[in-house]
This record gives structure tokens, C-alpha cells and sequence, in this order.
């Protein structure tokens, strides 16, 4: 099994919400890391979606359609019969 380093950065909201949640509820320190990583690769994991939805609104679905098709006749002619 190979090892994967991954560096997170995480919120300074989100790490002192969920220290004062840690300590509210005595939780060990392993415990509290691993909630922060949950935290926020759910929030990267949100903004991403959001990034992408925002992106593929920008596409306009007649013109991506035009571009795929633009030369398409000639290429048909120089593809051998199946």
C-alpha cells in the first residue's frame, strides 16, 4: 500500500470552533484532528462543486454543439467504411 502525504489548510474559523467543541466535549487530540480533516475537506469539497457548477453555467450549449461538429463532415470522408 503506497502512502500519500496530503497538506490541508484549514480555516482559522473552523480550527477555533472546533477546539472550543474538543474541549466542550473532552475529545483527544486524534479525535480533533481527524473532525478538522472531515470539516474541511467537506468544505473544499463544497466550493469545488460550487466552482464547477459556476463554470458550466458560463457554457453556451449551441455554440459548445457547433464547435464539436466544425469540421466533422470532412473528417466522416477520410474514416474507412466498417
Amino acid at each position: 500500500m503506497s502512502v500519500q502525504t496530503v497538506a490541508i489548510e484549514a480555516r482559522p474559523e473552523t480550527v477555533e470552533l472546533l477546539q472550543r467543541q474538543a474541549m466542550a466535549r473532552n475529545l483527544s487530540l486524534d479525535d480533533y484532528l481527524w473532525q478538522l480533516v472531515q470539516t474541511e475537506v467537506a468544505y473544499k469539497r463544497e466550493v469545488s462543486d460550487e466552482h464547477y457548477a459556476a463554470e458550466c453555467a458560463k457554457f453556451d450549449p449551441q455554440y459548445e454543439k457547433a464547435l464539436a461538429e466544425e469540421g466533422m463532415a470532412q473528417e466522416l470522408q477520410q474514416w474507412p467504411e466498417y
